[in-house]
């Protein structure tokens, strides 16, 4: 064996997936499992000084023109939507025209399978998996990611291998009515009979859940605030607050819970920026703690040779005073500097199922670690929670 290859076997770390085996619990509550939904997120469609009645095709299509604002787990048999000539309420605006959604999930297949992909759109709809494009077209409309009026499309069929897939489809609304619906049919079909309602239980909803704490000594994790629904782990906050209300822009605590869903398996690099401080467990091991104020860093894990399936992540992160940064990244520019970085895209983190038991008004409590590998606390401990505690709950 030659000296290289004998040095790459060293510094590589082999990582199977051991997800369920280690919930991560914190007091009275634990972080395991994921849901069956998809995420849909809502955007209204805003063109710098035009309404939406003159606003081009091009430009309705174009996402740089998207605002975000609201997102929700549904069902997949909810993904049927019949607005008429109103708004999603989740917009939060009464916004008849010029609107989108974006709807994705991670889908499991034991065995590889063909699907036939359908879509009741009005106006334009089309379908994402695992990066790749695939139009819905119709006899009447041809490509479906256009302006027209309501019509039933489908894909020509999609071959899907074994193993975890990212499913996203958009649809937008130009003027006029407005409805979206989406179905499948198993192999390759001619028609969409059937293929109502979508009936995928095999699916995990993206994202990662984020917690923010504030407390006199950074890190006590005592004073809860708010919780958000992330899309990744990719925070730049400098001299500002999170976006919780009631969080202080200094002397705050997060705590970050995900799985990193790894598709394909392989050697994967990961590293944080952080600015003060953060301590690391994955897949049931704390695997890096520098818990005291400091400057912007970063820390790359070793090479990682992961399995597919999901892994367990959790950051917990503390601001002092100063700027503010939390990132989690990945590929070649892991490499110390600071000032080069690729994040982790969002199509890689699968939203972990969070529970609480009862508060019980005293007790021993796990401070905090994974189940297996506990934080050993002895003693009583009385517990005062605020009325805000109680809004911790799964999502």
């Amino acid at each position: 064996m030659g000296l290289k290859k004998l040095l790459l076997i060293i510094s590589t770390t082999f990582i199977t997936s051991y997800a369920y085996s280690y919930p991560y619990i914190y007091g009275r509550c634990t972080y395991k499992g994921t849901l069956p939904y998809w995420q849909i997120e809502y955007y209204t469609i805003e063109v710098p000084k035009k309404t939406c009645d003159i606003t081009s095709e091009s430009e309705v299509e174009n996402l740089s023109y998207w605002k975000y604002r609201n997102k929700k787990m549904i069902d997949s048999a909810g993904l049927s939507f019949n607005w008429i000539d109103s708004s999603p309420q989740e917009l939060g605006v009464l916004q008849r025209d010029c609107f989108g959604i974006m709807a994705s999930t991670f889908l499991y297949l034991e065995s590889p399978s063909t699907y036939t992909f359908c879509a009741d759109a009005d106006d334009g709809v089309v379908l994402y998996i695992d990066g790749n494009k695939y139009n819905f077209k119709s006899s009447t409309y041809g490509d479906c990611f256009s302006i027209k009026g309501e019509g039933e499309c489908r894909t020509d069929p999609v071959s899907l291998s074994a193993g975890y897939h990212y499913v996203e489809v958009r649809y937008y609304e130009y003027t006029g009515n407005a409805k979206f619906k989406l179905g499948a049919k198993e192999g390759s079909a001619s028609d969409c009979t059937g293929a109502y309602p979508l009936t995928w239980t095999n699916i995990i909803v993206p994202g990662v859940r984020s917690e923010y704490y504030s407390d006199a000594v950074p890190g006590g994790y005592n004073i809860y605030v708010g919780d958000k629904w992330d899309d990744t782990i990719d925070h730049q906050w400098g001299e500002n607050a999170p976006d919780i209300d009631g969080l202080s822009p200094n002397y705050f605590s997060t705590r970050f819970a995900t799985y990193l869903l790894i598709r394909n398996p392989g050697a994967y690099k990961f590293c944080f920026q952080y600015d003060d401080a953060i301590r690391i467990w994955f897949n049931g091991s704390k695997i890096y703690e520098d818990w005291k104020t400091g400057t912007l860093k970063e820390y790359s894990l070793p090479p990682l040779v992961m399995i597919s399936g999901l892994h367990e992540l959790v950051v917990e992160h503390f601001e002092a005073e100063g700027n503010a940064t939390l990132r989690l990244g990945y590929g070649d520019y892991c490499d110390g500097i600071t000032t080069t970085f690729n994040p982790v895209p969002e199509d890689m983190f699968a939203y972990i199922k969070f529970e609480c038991l009862k508060t019980p008004e005293e007790g021993c409590s796990v401070i905090g670690g994974f189940a297996g590998i506990p934080v050993i606390a002895v003693g009583v401990f009385i517990f005062i929670f605020r009325k805000k505690i109680l809004k911790l709950k799964a999502l």
